[in-house]
């Protein structure tokens, strides 16, 4: 915890955290013993049904169970087919679609005592089967995307292909430069003032570090060019939490350690924050997800397609298929997940929800794709 006040922007009072500044993410108060109950688990997970091991062995079980895409073209974003971790840097594993327990119980596999209030209640939540990219999207995969340039999206693209009205609005225009303009000098070279900025004019050492610093409309712009769009926040924690096992963290239910995950700084011994404590994507594969994935915990936070909304758990989003909240409140709050490479263990749970507005830049939040699929059967 020992960067939280600095990284997130915010003051410590009482028993909860407030903003410092208007245009800091928001981090959640801790829970206290009056706050909303959480169900044990959910059921099992709907079909395919995917037992076992984790990692490799159930991505094996994937196929098998029919729902493993065939070869496709590679997204825009890796032409030239990099490496990353000796891993193509596009590669994006079917996520079996099924039902799980969404949010932090209080007597289930995700329990904590000093979980913050918004991650309940816990509450059933399904989601159909979907792609999540392996890696954040990294900074030589989103230069592709800076280079090819040519305007804001269509009308509708990145759009869950569930779920009507989740697509790019001709009303965010303003939010992205128009058709000729460069994207880098919009962006203002993806600068977020702060040391660790992983984005450089021309392309270096850096390449293969996690793309941070970006706002919402540019992950979801990336995300649209690249034949994907972001994940919803159901889809995230479906893959972060192992679906149906419940997971504390991504790996499982194991403390942190700087094997599992970059986290707090700690990655190269020194307490100050620099540049060797943002690893390049795919670093900790201790600690990749059960179906392969890596940094769902550290690294950087991640951009959801969700607006947030206090009352959600308890309200539209608590017993649902494939849900978004797809209504923007008064807060003009969107959600990240994941925890980051600077703040503490804390924030490396499954459940755990951030937001800040849209425009929002900062150097430890990124994000990854989400892609659809189409079954070999």
């Amino acid at each position: 915890m020992k960067h939280i006040l600095h990284v997130l922007g915010i003051t410590a009072t009482g028993a909860g955290l407030l903003l410092a500044c208007s245009s800091a993410p928001t981090s959640p108060a801790p829970e206290d013993s009056t706050g909303a109950t959480g169900g044990g688990r959910a059921g099992e997970p709907a079909t395919p049904t995917v037992p076992g091991a984790t990692g490799d062995g159930d991505r094996m079980a994937v196929a098998s169970a029919g729902v493993l895409d065939s070869v496709a073209a590679a997204p825009p974003s890796c032409a030239g087919a990099p490496r990353c971790q000796a891993i193509d840097c596009c590669e994006s594993p079917v996520v079996p679609g099924g039902t799980f327990a969404m949010g932090r119980s209080k007597v289930g596999t995700d329990a904590d005592k000093d979980g913050f209030v918004n991650e309940v209640p816990e509450h059933t939540a399904s989601v159909s089967s979907f792609r999540l990219d392996t890696f954040e999207v990294t900074v030589g995969r989103f230069r592709q995307f800076v280079k090819a340039y040519a305007g804001p999206p269509a009308e509708g693209v990145g759009a869950h292909p569930k779920v009507k009205g989740t697509g790019w609005s001709s009303k965010w225009n303003a939010n992205m430069p128009r058709k000729g303009e460069s994207l880098a000098e919009f962006a203002g070279q993806f600068d977020c003032a702060s040391d660790v900025v992983p984005w450089t004019k021309d392309a270096g050492r850096n390449e293969k570090m996690p793309m941070t610093c970006v706002t919402w409309y540019e992950a979801f712009a990336f995300g649209a060019w690249d034949g994907g769009r972001l994940p919803t926040e159901a889809e995230w924690e479906y893959a972060a939490a192992g679906g149906a096992e419940n997971r504390m963290y991504p790996w499982g239910n194991a403390a942190p350690t700087t094997d599992l995950a970059s986290y707090e700084c700690l990655s190269d011994g020194d307490p100050a924050c620099t540049h060797a404590d943002l690893p390049d994507v795919g670093s900790k594969p201790a600690g990749n997800g059960r179906w392969g994935h890596r940094d769902l915990g550290g690294g950087a936070f991640e951009w959801t397609m969700d607006w947030f909304d206090d009352a959600w758990y308890g309200g539209g989003g608590s017993a649902c298929n494939d849900c978004i909240n797809t209504t923007r409140p008064d807060s003009d709050l969107k959600i990240f997940r994941g925890g980051d490479f600077k703040d503490g263990a804390a924030f490396l749970r499954a459940t755990v929800r951030l937001y800040s507005p849209p425009v929002f830049r900062a150097d430890n939040v990124g994000f990854r794709c989400a892609r659809p699929v189409r079954t070999t059967r």
